[in-house]
């Protein structure tokens, strides 16, 4: 029963995503996550429009992937992000490259300190390895009684292209579990029931194929976030067969246009 009171008190203004961004050929592209966008996607597309040379709308994905002129604007980019309607938002690498924001998930956390104790020393200890942006403890629905767990979000120091950091960490006379998306493989400490920490879309197994559907985040038994697909928030778009026709018949007096739309892959002819 305790366990389904479990909650979150992690805040951090900048979109951080937890799903498998997809694979690509492109040179120089960067993608959003259109599921768990915090702004619209007209005000994201009139904050980027200027930047970027062609847009890529994964619709099965639900990701968009856009292409720089560079290598130096995509660092920009991903360093820097962006600040659309004073909220920042962090573009995706491709799935071949690292991440700079990552969620990293504690267990096993000693519970016998002061939480601002805690906090402290979680931060001196993990800012040898990164710049912590936003740190919180799982506490009990309702209250501020701690649980053996806690959540970071961190950015990769400008000189480091991966995190490169233990695992375990000895504190306190308890051994706490780290993990976080491309984290090395290790044994999970099994001296409490909380050392497990729930997947939440962050492994540190080798990346696998993505599925065609839309991972959505729902609640699991636990009462703790979980991604399992769910087929009707997939939604396809089907133009009017017709209307294409038409437009093929007349392709070579008319010019392509992209308008910005919900579903970003619409396509606009107007006449020469």
């Amino acid at each position: 029963m305790l366990n389904k009171n479990k909650q979150r008190r992690l805040s951090y203004d900048a979109q951080v995503s937890n799903r498998e961004v997809p694979k690509t050929d492109l040179i120089n592209s960067l993608f959003f996550d259109l599921c768990n966008l915090q702004v619209t996607e007209e005000q994201l597309f009139e904050a980027i429009q200027d930047d970027i040379m062609g847009i890529a709308y994964r619709q099965e994905s639900g990701f968009l992937e856009v292409t720089l002129t560079d290598q130096d604007a995509i660092k920009s980019y991903f360093t820097e992000g962006l600040k659309i309607a004073d909220t920042p938002i962090i573009p995706l690498p491709p799935r071949d490259l690292n991440p700079r924001i990552l969620r990293i998930k504690l267990a096993n956390v000693p519970m016998h300190v002061s939480k601002a104790c805690l906090e402290q020393d979680i931060k001196n200890y993990w800012g040898q390895f990164t710049c912590i942006k936003a740190i919180a403890p799982y506490t009990y629905k309702g209250t501020a009684i701690l649980t053996r767990r806690w959540d970071l979000i961190v950015q990769l120091k400008p000189e480091a292209n991966v995190l490169e950091a233990p695992v375990v960490w000895e504190y306190q006379e308890s051994k706490v579990l780290a993990t976080w998306r491309g984290a090395p493989a290790s044994h999970h400490v099994t001296s409490t029931p909380e050392t497990n920490i729930p997947n939440d879309g962050v492994t540190n197994k080798a990346p696998i194929a993505s599925s065609s559907k839309i991972p959505i985040a729902s609640t699991s038994k636990q009462g703790l976030p979980s991604h399992k697909p769910n087929d009707k928030h997939i939604q396809e778009y089907n133009p009017n067969s017709n209307y294409l026709q038409q437009l093929q018949q007349h392709q070579e007096t008319f010019t392509q246009e992209i308008l910005l739309t919900r579903k970003w892959g619409l396509l606009l002819w107007t006449r020469v």
